[in-house]
């Protein structure tokens, strides 16, 4: 910086001498008061600090004292072999602790525990027989004599007195091992000690001691939380910056405090004494003011005596300086008037005078005279770029440090500025769109750089906000300048905001047509006649089937791939509309593709003429209809084949508009009402074809515009031949809104169906009087049976039970005189009888299941078959057979009529498994080929499945009688019964290992009759 920039010509040169020497005057004084009062400080500090140091340490070892005396008691309980050997009474344990708290009314509960925490006896009888084991002293007390900290009452809070403040009583626990004769720690002894007690003990101790003025004191507990002191830093941490380095054995210092102000402190711990201890650290302090009060007035009066020694010496200054300072003001006068433009008066110099001051006027008087010249020529170098700036056809501003300090006219109009006033001062980041404003500072950078490196400046393109809110798109070039230390920056700004919306327009536009020809398929071209220029879209490729960009080389490949059948008319349409024969060119062909496939293409074409009428140019566009040819195809095939069904059918479609009142149908209409084919309908022409029956149309058409509803009903009409037909219509109505718009159905020819059903109705009733007549005959035939029946049972019976009777007669009342040949015959007689009488039993049962009339019942087989099972255990109650019935098998039948099935099947898996020690039957239903098959189950004596086909015919038996009894009727009589319900019944079975037989019946209909429960009354044998 120039010496001259340095001067401030506010200050005249008295002034400056009175400063410069008054200052050193007073700066003497100063630093004499500073130095004395430092060491004079030094040595009080030391002095008081080591006072301080005494009182902190006196009063920490008289509070460990303390506390190691309360311990003591503690330890001295724990010491009695009788009090840990248990030999003591709870009663009496509990006296002596009593007696010991009412010596040392600051324990507020004693006790001890065993050695797993369980409190034994305590004072009070608090907390007794609960588990303290948690408990901190507990811990440590096992292992040695020890102090905890403060801390809260916990468990005994509701049996100790609160504090003076209202809160919960702070505690500090003592412990010591419980140790018995043979030396094992069995216990602890606990005291908990009012931390109040400490509080008043050292209350006591600061009264006691003789104090300096401004002197207090604090304790801080094993955790560094002040415990003893002023209230508002009670259970705080002591966060005084310094205090680490007294508690590392540092010496007193002054430091500042919380409260803010500063105390010469002292530390001292109770670390020194032997034993437990509680880890107090005791501070004392005292204000600064009340420490160095003498050394500051020491202070004063040192820098009273150097200001008035500086005052003399600026009055010496003054009258020195005002020899010297009249003629330096003349110039000083001098150089104020050329700085304003106006010509100095130079007062004159003295001859004699040949000093600096002289000097000093002629190098005025010659830069007086060279500033005139030069700013002569400064001016006339300012107009002409002033014109040059505010004439250029850019926006041009200068900035420095990010200020705008000038603009010329072209940038107060970019911006929307009436003048330079409303850009003045603006930060240039605020004219850039915040978008871009980021980029804009480090493109600045980036041209620092290359102007360092003497390299080319790029332009870039910018978005600016201009005042007014709108945003422009700008070319932006920038110059940075270095202006005495101050960034500047020279920018030039070009406006392409419309430049750059037709590019925008153009891009959008071109992407556009792109998106409209790849989303339609069409291919492109424009051909300029006279020349080669030819433009292909790119979907051309995709067209013909070629891989992206790819295209025919010449005019004779896209030429070979035309087909063979439409190549020359193609051909001839394209050469025609480039000779100007036609404007315009819409024709369809077919194509072969890059893969050999057919394609049908829709070109359409136009030509432009120039003035002259001559083609200039050719436009076009390829479509692929290849899918609309063949959709138009399957169209005109599935139409042809509609007609033809509808024909077959006989059914037509129509359409009623109900704005217009106009109609439309189909041919078959016309060919059912005996109309031409190809007539214009009319509402009229379907009137008259309806005759009587368009009321009744109209009506239900009504109805169902009404209810939103399809309508369908047949009706009768009669044709202008005389024909009668029945056809039947279908309609429904469609809406616009809530307003019905139009009616659209379809009529068929069903006179043929109501021939069918009257033929049909005619029939049934021939059918039934030939049923009735049929029933009535086979009513009398059953009654005819059921007589014979009775009569041959009647009359077989007799007989029989007249043999059977007498030989019984004969072998009781002859049968000791008989010998046992006789007896034998006479036994063969009485069982031929009883056999012929269950022949005759099952001869009737098997014609009852063929005869009768089947109710219709819904059954529970599982209830029949476990009542079944019942009656046979109760015949025979000393067999064991495992059965497995499945619940809930539901059949819809004769329930008398299914008793028997269920009871001779279960009957016989109960007789053939009679020789299995572990006899099994079971009931269940499976699913086989759609159907659900009921199987009984049994590991009995089983069947050879070569005589399988005997099993159900009457009186074939696959056993011998003396095997198993029986007459061969019961499975005969189970597959009538079920054929006669619509089922079929199988067996399957092995020698030895078992039968299966497998029926089929109804399942319950929803119209069954429940059946309630089975009557006692049994079905017969």
């Amino acid at each position: 910086m120039p010496l001259l920039a340095t001067i401030d010509p506010r200050r005249s040169l008295r002034a400056r001498f009175a400063g410069i020497l008054g200052g050193c005057g007073l700066a003497f004084a100063l630093s004499g008061a500073l130095l004395v009062g430092s060491y004079e400080r030094d040595q009080v500090q030391q002095s008081l600090g080591q006072g301080l140091r005494r009182e902190a340490e006196l009063l920490g070892r008289t509070l460990s004292i303390t506390l190691q005396e309360q311990l003591l008691l503690v330890r001295q309980l724990a010491s009695q072999p009788v009090l840990a050997s248990g030999l003591m009474e709870a009663g009496e344990a509990r006296l002596l602790l009593e007696q010991q708290r009412g010596q040392h009314p600051a324990l507020m509960w004693l006790a001890v525990t065993d050695a797993m925490g369980r409190v034994r006896v305590g004072t009070g009888t608090l907390l007794e027989g609960q588990d303290l084991s948690a408990e901190p002293w507990f811990a440590e007390g096992m292992k040695h004599p020890w102090i905890g900290e403060r801390r809260a009452a916990g468990r005994l809070a509701p049996h100790v007195p609160l504090s003076r403040d209202g809160q919960v009583a702070q505690l500090i626990d003592l412990a010591a091992p419980l140790v018995d004769y043979q030396g094992r720690t069995v216990g602890v002894v606990v005291a908990r000690l009012a931390w109040s007690w400490l509080d008043e003990l050292h209350s006591a101790l600061h009264a006691e001691g003789h104090r300096s003025p401004g002197t207090d004191s604090l304790v801080l507990d094993r955790l560094g939380l002040v415990s003893i002191g002023p209230a508002a830093l009670l259970g705080q941490p002591l966060a005084v910056p310094g205090l680490r380095g007294l508690l590392d054995g540092a010496a007193p210092a002054v430091l500042t405090w919380p409260d803010g102000q500063r105390y010469l402190t002292a530390l001292a711990r109770d670390d020194g004494l032997p034993g437990p201890s509680a880890g107090l650290k005791v501070v004392v302090r005292q204000r600064d003011e009340d420490a160095f009060g003498e050394v500051r007035q020491l202070a004063r009066q040192l820098v009273a005596v150097g200001v008035a020694a500086a005052l003399v010496f600026m009055a010496l200054s003054i009258w020195l300086a005002g020899r010297i300072a009249r003629p330096v003001k003349a110039l000083s006068d001098a150089a104020e008037r050329m700085a304003r433009g106006q010509p100095p008066r130079f007062a004159p110099v003295p001859a004699q005078r040949r000093d600096e001051v002289a000097g000093l006027a002629a190098a005025m008087r010659t830069l007086h005279d060279e500033l005139q010249q030069r700013m002569a020529e400064q001016q006339r170098s300012t107009l002409r770029f002033q014109a040059l700036f505010e004439g250029a056809p850019v926006a041009i501003y200068l900035s420095v440090d990010g200020q705008l300090v000038l603009a010329n006219t072209s940038c107060l109009q970019l911006f929307g500025a009436a003048d330079l006033a409303e850009l003045r001062g603006k930060c240039t980041t605020e004219l850039i769109h915040p978008d871009e404003r980021a980029l804009l500072e480090r493109r600045i950078q980036r041209m620092r750089e290359l102007q360092a490196l003497d390299q080319p400046i790029p332009m870039v393109e910018q978005r600016i906000l201009r005042l007014d809110g709108g945003v422009r798109d700008v070319e932006l070039t920038a110059l940075p300048l270095d202006l005495d230390g101050a960034h500047g920056v020279h920018v030039a700004l070009r406006d392409i905001t419309e430049r750059k919306r037709t590019a925008r327009a153009l891009a959008e536009s071109e992407d556009r047509l792109q998106l409209v020809l790849r989303g339609t398929g069409a291919a492109v071209w424009d051909w300029v006649a006279g020349s080669r220029s030819l433009y292909l879209s790119p979907t051309w490729s995709a067209l013909l089937g070629l891989a992206e960009g790819q295209l025919p080389a010449d005019r004779a490949q896209w030429i070979a791939r035309l087909h063979a059948d439409d190549r020359d008319r193609v051909v001839a349409e394209l050469e025609g509309l480039a000779a100007g024969h036609a404007d315009r060119l819409h024709t369809e062909f077919r194509i072969c593709d890059e893969g050999g496939v057919e394609r049908s293409l829709l070109v359409r074409a136009f030509l432009v003429r120039d003035a002259a009428g001559q083609p200039v140019r050719m436009m076009g566009s390829a479509s692929d209809i290849s899918e609309i040819r063949e959709a138009r195809r399957l169209l005109l095939q599935r139409e042809a084949l509609l007609k033809q069904t509808s024909r077959m059918a006989k059914v037509g479609g129509w359409s009623l508009d109900l704005v217009n009142q106009t109609t439309e149908w189909t041919d078959e209409v016309s060919r059912m009402h005996e109309l031409p084919v190809g007539e214009a309908p009319s509402l009229a022409l379907m009137t008259e074809r309806l005759g009587a029956a368009w009321p009744q149309v109209v009506a239900i058409a009504r109805e169902a515009i009404a209810t939103h509803s399809t309508y369908d009903t047949e009706i009768s009409i009669t044709l202008p031949s005389g024909q009668s037909k029945w056809i039947r219509l279908i309609g429904t109505p469609v809406f616009d809104g809530d307003r019905a718009v139009r009616l659209e159905g379809t009529i068929q020819d069903v006179t043929d169906r109501h021939r069918a059903e009257e033929a049909v109705r005619v029939l049934n009733a021939e059918l039934e009087a030939r049923v009735l007549a049929r029933t009535a005959q086979l009513r009398a035939a059953n009654a005819e049976l059921d007589a014979f029946a009775y009569a041959v049972s009647h009359d077989l019976r007799a007989p029989l039970r007249a043999m059977s009777g007498f030989s019984q007669a004969l072998l009781e009342d002859c049968g000791p005189q008989l010998d046992s040949e006789a007896r034998l015959y006479l036994d063969q007689i009485i069982q031929a009888s009883s056999r012929m009488g269950g022949l005759i039993d099952g001869l009737l049962t098997l014609s009852r299941s063929t005869r009768g009339e089947l109710r219709s019942d819904e059954v529970n087989l599982s209830t029949l078959a476990l009542r079944a099972l019942a009656d046979l255990r109760a015949a025979d109650p000393q067999r064991e057979v495992q059965v497995d019935i499945e619940p809930g098998l539901m059949v819809s039948g004769d329930a008398r009529m299914l008793d028997a099935v269920v009871r001779n099947l279960i009957g016989n898996a109960w007789k053939y498994t009679g020789r299995q020690p572990q006899a099994r039957i079971a009931l269940a239903s499976v699913q086989r080929g759609g159907q659900r098959w009921i199987e009984v189950r049994d590991n009995g004596a089983g069947f050879d499945m070569a005589h399988a086909g005997r099993l159900f015919k009457a009186f074939a038996r696959l056993h011998r009688q003396d095997e198993f009894a029986g007459i061969g009727i019961g499975l005969a009589t189970v597959q009538r019964i079920v054929q006669r319900h619509g089922g079929s019944i199988e067996a399957e079975g092995q020698p030895g290992q078992g039968a299966v037989f497998s029926f089929t019946l109804p399942a319950p209909t929803p119209g069954a009759q429940p059946l309630p429960a089975l009557s006692d009354e049994r079905p017969s044998p």
